[in-house]
Formats: C-alpha cells, sequence, structure tokens
C-alpha cells in the first residue's frame, strides 16, 4: 500500500472481505428473525394473517406440549375447538403470529454459505422442511423494505471496519 497526500491507495487489496459480508449476512438474519418473529409482520412489513380458528387436533407428542383442549378418544392428540389459535394461547398466553412454538425455526435460520462476495442465508435441518410451508402461508424469508434499509447501514458500517483492516489505519 503507498501513501500520498490524498490518502491510502489499495493495490492489489481487496478491502471487502469474507468477514464483511459474514457481519452483513448476520444483521440480514437478525433484522429478518425480529421483524416476523417478535413483530409478527411479514416480508411486506404488514402483520400477518391470524393463525386458523378451525377446529384441529395436536398431537401430544408436539414441543411444546398442549395445554387445554379436550384429550381426544384414542388419547394420541388434544383436540382444540378453537384450532390452531387456541393451542398457541394455551402454550404461549396469546395468538400473536409469531411464527414461534418451540423456537427451533428461529434457532435454524443461519448463514448457509458465505464467501467474499455472496452470502446465502436460510433455514438449515428439518426445520428447512416445514418452514417452507409455512413460508408460503405466510411469506417471511426475505428482505423487507425496513430491513433493507437496516443491512444498508450495516453495508456501510461492515465497509468502513473493513477499509481499516486493510490500511492498518485505526481512526
Amino acid at each position: 500500500m503507498t501513501y500520498d497526500r490524498k490518502g491510502p491507495r489499495l493495490k492489489g487489496r481487496r478491502p471487502w472481505d469474507r468477514q464483511a459480508m459474514a457481519e452483513v449476512a448476520q444483521v440480514a438474519i437478525v433484522a429478518q428473525t425480529q421483524r416476523a418473529m417478535v413483530k409478527g409482520l411479514g416480508n411486506d412489513d404488514r402483520p400477518m394473517k391470524p393463525y386458523s380458528r378451525r377446529p384441529t387436533y395436536i398431537s401430544v407428542r408436539a414441543f411444546p406440549k398442549p395445554r387445554g383442549g379436550r384429550p381426544s378418544a384414542s388419547g394420541r392428540s388434544v383436540y382444540f375447538p378453537g384450532g390452531y389459535a387456541q393451542y398457541k394461547r394455551g402454550i404461549a398466553g396469546n395468538a400473536r403470529v409469531n411464527l414461534t412454538s418451540s423456537g427451533r425455526m428461529r434457532r435454524s435460520f443461519r448463514t448457509k454459505t458465505l464467501r467474499r462476495l455472496l452470502a446465502v442465508i436460510g433455514l438449515s435441518g428439518t426445520p428447512a422442511v416445514y418452514g417452507r410451508f409455512v413460508n408460503e402461508r405466510r411469506p417471511w424469508i426475505g428482505l423487507s423494505r425496513a430491513d433493507r434499509e437496516i443491512v444498508k447501514r450495516a453495508v456501510s458500517r461492515a465497509l468502513t471496519d473493513a477499509l481499516k483492516r486493510t490500511t492498518g489505519r485505526v481512526g
């Protein structure tokens, strides 16, 4: 690297590195999970449609365990006449849509591929299977307009940090 009156010149150096991309990917993950699983908003920044109120059966092996409802005749499931919304109210205290009953899907939302100029984020493991169906019914995966603003600021910070790492300058 050479210095002149104008400042450092980056010859043959690539300031944007894998670490910078990892920082941006992590911000994108947090933005999406906060929007969908804390605020209950879809990728259009609007509230997701409510949980079903059609009568449903939930397995007694479900996690978290069903609370409320009536045991079925076989004893292998619990009947909820108020639908999934009633089940959710029993386990969480409310039926607000936040895509979280056990937390598995939220924990599995992570960076799947990371390169210097590419970060692929998504669901991994078992939640990747049922998460696809959840996303079809209530689209949440993908950056909303508000998420893109958050990621833009993160790119700016990551680029500043990357330039500091590349030039060796602290301030």
